[in-house]
């Protein structure tokens, strides 16, 4: 993995973890909405990318986030839903 993509890839990681982290605790719900499922960013390769799930209950929809390990540079994330 090139060491470009791996710090946007960590950083972009550190604020969507704050990001959701700040809508849980103002819901109230105690919810979890966002979970890391791993692996680390430095420990992905291709064939064991980071993956991560965003879950909003209240619109009934889970997103799988799969980043490639050339995401940014040369492959968009992939979403499942």
């Amino acid at each position: 993995m090139d060491s470009h993509n791996r710090a946007e890839q960590i950083a972009e990681l550190k604020a969507l973890r704050q990001h959701y982290r700040r809508m849980e605790q103002g819901d109230g719900d105690g919810d979890q909405i966002f979970e890391f499922l791993g692996p680390k960013v430095p420990e992905a390769t291709a064939e064991n990318p980071t993956r991560m799930v965003i879950n909003n209950e209240r619109n009934d929809l889970c997103v799988t986030v799969t980043l490639p390990s050339t995401y940014p540079s040369s492959s968009p994330p992939i979403f499942e839903v």
